[in-house]
């Protein structure tokens, strides 16, 4: 952070341009720096005794042709933390008309891409207090919601999110809201990259037990591309964002242009494979009843195929998937684990939920007097301890 004040053009301009599009106080808060390259860092690293391999190991330093040389260069450098504001890596960004645009801290023991969630520092209490997280695409984008007053933005480095993400901000019991960028279709797609990315994104989200809900910005000019960053200049611009259940709104972008029987048919399929992941009746019902208009069903029929895709996935569950003690419980007691939680059917395929979380036996310890047993019990937000009950409890 010290390089992007130094006493020299090029860390002016980068300071000039961080401070213009984020604001002194957030450069400052989120330690925000510039990497001048020209073996700055190099130089650095053996002044403080920091040992080269563990450098290269982390990104900071590059080694090729036996030369060694800075990992970053001539870019303003946003530090990604983890949860308890330790610094995992970086992600440069380039202050004129460089390639690549953004680059990246590289895997490492330190530094796993797929767990890491940019800006959760920041946003974990805010985002549990207000019950909703909103989900960029990139750290310029939290930045913006941050700098507006919106801290409990965070952003996945790079566009898809994985399980591991999603199963992290489950553990804070929140609605999960994700702001599209708005860009034109490429390779003949019906839609741009963003609204591909959420649409997948959504999907996983959901089908990790988060409510999920999109907020798509609306550019002035029809086909002109728009990002968080670029278009969310307040809060008030923010919260005038029309929000919309993803499962409707990816539903409604699926039916654009679908004009046949069989075409929606398809779509009503794929929207009730997502439905079937849904957990709370009253909020199933809601969307049953929703969709069901915009297909040109009943909520009957609607609700059948639902019923019959949450059947369809017990049976894939008992076939291929779970643990073995899912199959094993299903057949001798039908009930299965999911989300850490035991679930049933009954007979039209309706989910019950017994628990919210799940047991497992460890040892039995004997004794006359107060024989015991320890199990390892997981809850629903993913939280686990060892507890202790007596025999016959």
């Amino acid at each position: 952070a010290s390089q992007l004040k130094a006493d020299n053009d090029r860390a002016r301009f980068a300071y000039e341009y961080a401070v213009k599009r984020w604001g002194k106080n957030l450069v400052d808060l989120a330690g925000i720096g510039f990497a001048p390259g020209r073996g700055a860092l190099l130089e650095w690293s053996k002044q403080n005794g920091f040992p080269t391999e563990l450098m290269v190991e982390l990104g900071l330093l590059r080694r090729k042709d036996g030369r060694l040389y800075d990992g970053f260069y001539d870019r303003v450098i946003m530090p990604i933390y983890s949860r308890s504001n330790q610094v995992l890596g970086f992600i440069g960004r380039v202050i004129d008309d460089g390639s690549p645009k953004y680059l990246n801290s590289p895997e490492s023991f330190l530094f796993k891409k797929g767990e890491i969630i940019f800006g959760l520092n920041v946003a974990a209490r805010e985002g549990a207090k207000e019950g909703i997280f909103y989900l960029l695409e990139g750290a310029p984008d939290v930045y913006r919601l941050q700098s507006i007053g919106a801290p409990n933005a965070v952003a996945s480095l790079g566009l898809a999110w994985s399980k591991v993400q999603f199963e992290t901000l489950l553990k804070y019991n929140a609605t999960v809201c994700f702001i599209p960028d708005i860009d034109p279709p490429k390779d003949g797609r019906q839609f741009g990259p963003g609204i591909l990315g959420v649409m997948k994104n959504g999907k996983t989200a959901i089908e990790a037990g988060l409510k999920v809900i999109v907020e798509e910005i609306s550019p002035e000019n029809v086909g002109e591309k728009a990002d968080a960053d670029s278009y969310i200049r307040s809060k008030a611009v923010l919260d005038e964002i029309p929000k919309e259940d993803f499962v409707i709104w990816y539903a409604n972008k699926h039916l654009q242009g679908k004009g046949s029987s069989v075409e929606r048919a398809e779509v009503m399929k794929d929207v009730c494979l997502l439905l079937a992941n849904i957990r709370e009746k009253d909020y199933l019902k809601m969307l049953v009843s929703r969709l069901s208009k915009a297909f040109g069903v009943t909520s009957s029929i609607l609700q059948n195929a639902v019923n019959d895709a949450v059947k369809g996935n017990v049976e894939k569950k008992k076939i291929t998937g779970g643990q073995m003690m899912d199959r094993e419980l299903y057949s001798r007691y039908g009930f299965y684990e999911n989300r850490h939680c035991y679930y049933s059917l009954n007979k039209d395929g309706i989910e019950t939920r017994w628990s919210n979380f799940i047991m497992q036996p460890l040892f039995h310890i004997k004794d006359q007097i107060n024989p015991k047993r320890l199990y390892r019990i997981v809850n629903v937000t993913g939280h686990e301890e060892i507890i202790e009950l007596k025999q016959e409890d």
